[in-house]
């Protein structure tokens, strides 16, 4: 009697079958609207990443961004000791430069974030293995459409701050992408 029932397997749950139907609708919906003559005269906005590290709400832009992964093994590298080269972190098979983002855009780095869920940002600005760099921040949000006419200045003159963006959860500073890649270079020379 018990070997049958082992064998019958769990009956579907309807309301989990309900929510995946739903699920499904939702999508098919949204990939007809993309595809409707009337999304394409949408103004196209620039995806950011949006993160926090060092208690700063943060955002780059997500076309920089070649992944958000898990953090795994990091290593340290002999002899080469510094403030924003922290070693070489595992990806994918790969090690690639381990980037402190702290220390090289002028954040506190002593900062603890009280609810910290670490991700490895993989960095890949030309798209081409030679020059990904990898950094390890506290939050991932995720990537947003932002509208580059709602930015604002930035109130600092930090070099690494291209503008201020509105978000939910209060004022990102993006990030200069060639400022920042022009620092991480720098660790090399």
């Amino acid at each position: 009697m018990q070997a049958s029932m082992i064998n019958q397997g769990s009956p579907i749950n309807p309301s989990r079958k309900a929510v995946s139907s739903r699920h499904q609708n939702e999508v098919v919906q949204w990939l007809e609207a993309l595809r409707s003559p009337e999304s394409a005269a949408l103004p196209s906005h620039p995806s950011l990443l949006f993160f926090r590290h060092a208690g700063e709400e943060l955002a780059l832009p997500a076309v920089i961004v070649g992944s958000v992964e898990m953090v795994g093994f990091t290593h340290r590298v002999p002899h080469r000791e510094g403030p924003t080269l922290r070693g070489l972190a595992a990806t994918n098979g790969d090690l690639l430069p381990l980037i402190d983002l702290s220390n090289a855009v002028g954040l506190d780095p002593d900062h603890q974030e009280d609810d910290r869920v670490p991700r490895l940002l993989v960095l890949s600005p030309l798209q081409s293995i030679e020059s990904r760099w990898t950094t390890i921040v506290d939050i991932v949000h995720g990537v947003e459409m932002s509208d580059p006419e709602t930015w604002s200045t930035s109130d600092t003159t930090s070099p690494y701050v291209k503008a201020l963006v509105q978000t939910p959860r209060g004022t990102a500073k993006l990030l200069e992408t060639d400022a920042l890649l022009d620092s991480l270079a720098a660790v090399f020379q």
